[in-house]
C-alpha cells in the first residue's frame, strides 16, 4: 500500500508542477520530433508460482500457489519520436532497462526453495497523449517487452540454475512529461508487465511447476528533445 501511495503522490506532485508551468516564452514545439533519454527506476515483481512438490514433502504439496518475486532498483535508456497535432500527442519509443535487486525465495519445504530474478528487459511502446499546456504532456502507452528470466532451485542435494530464458509480454503504461526549456524535459512513468505462464523444470528431487510473471515499474526520467 505504501508503494501505491508514494507513486500516486509523485504523479500528483508532478501534475501540480505542470499546471504551474503554463507559460511557453520560448515558443517551442516541445514534444514533436526525435528524443533520447535516461531513467532511474524501481521495479517490483509479483509472480504467481504453482509448485508441484519436492522430495518427502511432495505428497503434501501439490499445486501450491505462492506469490513472490524480485524487487530492485535500476536504470535504462530510451529513444523515440513524437508528433503533436493541436493538443493530441502520438509517439513511439524503444527502451532498455537493467535492474539489480534481491530475489524473493519461494519455500516448498525444509531446505527446498526456488527463486527468480529479471536482470534486464527491452521493448517498444506506442503512446497517445494530451497536452495540458504547451509544456506539459500526459499520456497512456501500450507496448511489448522482452525480459530475461533466471530461475534457481535449492534442494538438500545441491543448488543450481534451472531456467534462463526470454519472454515477451504486454505492457500498458501511464506517464507525464514536463518541458523545462526547448530541449530538456523531466517526467514520470508507471507500467505493468504481464507474461504468459512458464514451466519450471524439475531439478534433482524438486518436482517442478510453473510461474506467471507480473511486474510493476515506476521510473523518473530525463529527456533531451532535438529541435
Amino acid at each position: 500500500m505504501l508503494k501505491e501511495i508514494l507513486i500516486g503522490a509523485s504523479l500528483a506532485s508532478a501534475s501540480l508542477v505542470a499546471q504551474a508551468a503554463y507559460m511557453n516564452p520560448e515558443n517551442c514545439d516541445h514534444f514533436s520530433g526525435p528524443y533520447v533519454g535516461a531513467t532511474g527506476l524501481y521495479q517490483s515483481d509479483n509472480d504467481k508460482f504453482t509448485l508441484i512438490g519436492a522430495g518427502k514433502v511432495g505428497k503434501d504439496i501439490r499445486n501450491l500457489d505462492v506469490y513472490a518475486g524480485h524487487d530492485g532498483w535500476g536504470g535504462g535508456l530510451f529513444a523515440g519520436y513524437g508528433y503533436v497535432m493541436d493538443q493530441t500527442f502520438l509517439g513511439a519509443e524503444l527502451y532498455g532497462n537493467a535492474v539489480v535487486g534481491k530475489q524473493k525465495l519461494v519455500s516448498i519445504g525444509d531446505d527446498y526453495y526456488v527463486a527468480m530474478k529479471t536482470p534486464y528487459s527491452y521493448g517498444v511502446t506506442a503512446k497517445l497523449g494530451y497536452l495540458i499546456n504547451p509544456r506539459a504532456l500526459v499520456y497512456v502507452g501500450l507496448g511489448a517487452e522482452n525480459t530475461q528470466f533466471r530461475l534457481s532451485a535449492n534442494t538438500p542435494k545441491g543448488s543450481g540454475d534451472i531456467l534462463d530464458t526470454h519472454k515477451w509480454g504486454i505492457v500498458p503504461s501511464i506517464g507525464m512529461n514536463l518541458a523545462i526549456d526547448c530541449n530538456w524535459q523531466v517526467g514520470a512513468k508507471l507500467s505493468y508487465a504481464n507474461y504468459k505462464s512458464m514451466d519450471i523444470p524439475a531439478y534433482q528431487d524438486f518436482k517442478g511447476g510453473s510461474v506467471e510473471p507480473r511486474r510493476a515499474t515506476f521510473g523518473i526520467n530525463v529527456t533531451y528533445h532535438f529541435i
